[in-house]
C-alpha cells in the first residue's frame, strides 16, 4: 500500500509541473490581479446569490447580464480555457488510472451515491 501512495504523491507532483497546471495558475493569477476581472466575478457571484434567494425575472436578467460580460472578458476566456485544457488531462489520468477496474458509469453511480 506505501507504493501506491509514492507513486500517487509522484504523480501530483508531476501534475503540478505539467504545462496545463503551470498555465492554468498563470491564467488565474493574471485574471485575479486584474480588478475589472475581480469585480465582474464578484457581481456575478453576488447577483448568483440574490438569484438563489429571489429567483424573480429581474435577478435571472440581472445574473444573464453579468455573465455575458463574463463570457466576453478575454482573461476570463483565457482561464476558462485553461481549466478546460487542464480537466482534459485530469480526465484522462483518471481514465487511464480506473480504466480495468470499472465502467466510468459505475464509477459515476458510486460517486453520486448518498
Amino acid at each position: 500500500m506505501e507504493k501506491i501512495y509514492e507513486i500517487a504523491f509522484a504523480l501530483h507532483e508531476l501534475l503540478i509541473k505539467s504545462e496545463q497546471y503551470l498555465t492554468l495558475k498563470e491564467k488565474e493569477k493574471e485574471m485575479l490581479s486584474d480588478c475589472f476581472c475581480v469585480d465582474i466575478i464578484n457581481k456575478y457571484h453576488n447577483c448568483e446569490e440574490k438569484y438563489q434567494q429571489n429567483k424573480s425575472a429581474s435577478n435571472l436578467k440581472e445574473l444573464h447580464e453579468v455573465k455575458l460580460i463574463m463570457d466576453e472578458t478575454d482573461l476570463i476566456i483565457q482561464y476558462k480555457k485553461a481549466y478546460k485544457e487542464y480537466q482534459i488531462l485530469i480526465g484522462e489520468i483518471t481514465d487511464l488510472v480506473f480504466k480495468d477496474f470499472s465502467s466510468p458509469s459505475l464509477i459515476d453511480k458510486i460517486i453520486r451515491a448518498k
